[in-house]
Order: C-alpha cells, then structure tokens, then sequence
C-alpha cells in the first residue's frame, strides 16, 4: 500500500513538473539570437581510469560479499555472532577483491580516455560547432520570417544558444562508443539579469564506433557525426521558438 501511494506520489509531481515553456508574448522574429561565450563541455563515459575503476568495483564487490556472509550466517542459531566474527569479514573481503579485478579489466587507461577527450575537444574546434548551432537556428528562424538581428540591443528578446556537451556513450577497453550532444537555451529581456525561460535539448545518439574509426581519416567520422547532432539540436530549438511565437 505504501509503495502504491509512493507511486501516486512520484507521478503527480512529474506531471506537475513539465516542460518549460517560453513566455506569453514572445516573437523570434524581434529576437536576436546568439552564441554566449564558454565552450561545451567534454564528457567521457566511465571516464575513471583503472585505478578508479577497481576501487569503484571493489567497493560493489564487497558489498556483495557481505551479504553473501550475512545471509549464510543466518542458519547458525547459537553460533552466528561467531560466525559474523570471522566468516562475513572472509566474504567481504573476497568479494572486493574479485570485484576490483573485474572493475580494472572492464576500465580504460587514462591516456585512451584523454584520447578520446582531445578528439573530441579538437573536433569541437575545428568544426566551430557552437557558433553554427547558433548561426543553425538564426537561418531556421529566417525561413519563416525576416531574419532577426545577431547581436541588436533594441530588439525585446535575447535568445542565447548554448552547445552545452558533447558525451560519449558506451565504450571501455576496445568496446565502440556513440556520441550525443546537448545545448541550453536562455532567454532573456536586454539589461535583466535572470533568464525568463531556461531548457536543456538533447540530441539523438550516434552509431557507435570504435575509438579508431572515429580518429580515422583526420576524425572524419567525428565531425560529420557533429554536424549531424549539431543539425538536430538546430532543428528542435527553431522549432520551438517558431512554435512559441504562433509561426
């Protein structure tokens, strides 16, 4: 029964929540729209390292190995403060030691993630991701209407167009990797200082590929995956803007 209510709970807060949604008003056509400064952040998934790593799988290993000796200390009766005494500690221990053996095998090296990360960092530069995601929403915004200002003070709305992540999903010691990236939109009224409307859009997760073939041929396959995530995040932005101003 409590669980149920717990449910009933959980469920009528989420739909509480909702989605943010752009003030009453608002009209991307006397917007401008822009990138702020900052870069986006890089994200490696897992990225622990083996040392981490074993100790992360250590600890659930040991966690494990405690309830394997707890659980058979039960049937002891009399003899079970004995038996916590010396076979629970046993269990535990080994159960962290094979845990952390299988967390160092399933980590990655420390140079592979950096690897990994400069990749992504150097693709992010190259591609100027961030300004084409701005520059991607200002051109979609301008299919409908005349095209808003850049960077106008006197126009009522700043929209700011942030390409916040780019993660990796998946991976591990030759294992491929997909990637997915995120951005944040903020809009304010020039000169006021906090935003009337902030969300967070993610993208759609790429094929994945093992660390070599996103590094091949000068990261090819990396920077036509980023324009394809940074194509989709476009998308999704003008469109809600558009939506918002009735276009």
């Amino acid at each position: 029964m409590r669980k149920a209510s717990l449910l009933i709970v959980w469920l009528w807060l989420a739909g509480c929540a909702g989605a943010p949604t752009l003030p009453s008003g608002f009209d991307a056509a006397r917007s401008t729209i822009s990138r702020p400064s900052g870069d986006a952040v890089v994200v490696i998934d897992g990225a622990s390292g083996k040392l981490a790593g074993a100790a992360g799988a250590g600890a659930k290993g040991g966690g494990v190995g405690l309830g394997v000796g707890l659980l058979g200390c039960l049937g002891t009766g009399l003899l079970a403060p004995l038996c916590w005494a010396t076979v629970v500690p046993a269990t535990t221990a080994i159960g962290a030691a094979s845990g952390a053996v299988v967390g160092a095998v399933r980590s990655e090296s420390a140079d592979r993630i950096e690897a990994k990360r400069e990749l992504l960092r150097k693709a992010l530069a190259d591609s100027a991701a961030a300004e084409r995601l701005a520059a991607g929403v200002r051109e979609r915004v301008a299919g409908r209407h005349g095209a808003p200002a850049a960077a106008d003070a006197a126009a009522p709305w700043q929209v700011e167009v942030r390409l916040s992540e780019l993660v990796t999903v998946g991976g591990g010691p030759d294992k491929p990797y997909a990637l997915r990236a995120a951005a944040t939109v903020e809009l304010r009224r020039p000169g006021a200082g906090a935003p009337l409307f902030v969300k967070a859009y993610p993208s759609r997760e790429t094929a994945a590929r093992t660390a070599e073939a996103w590094a091949a041929d000068g990261a090819r396959q990396t920077l036509a995956e980023l324009d394809m995530l940074v194509a989709q995040l476009a998308d999704a932005i003008a469109d809600d803007l558009l939506a918002a101003s009735g276009r």
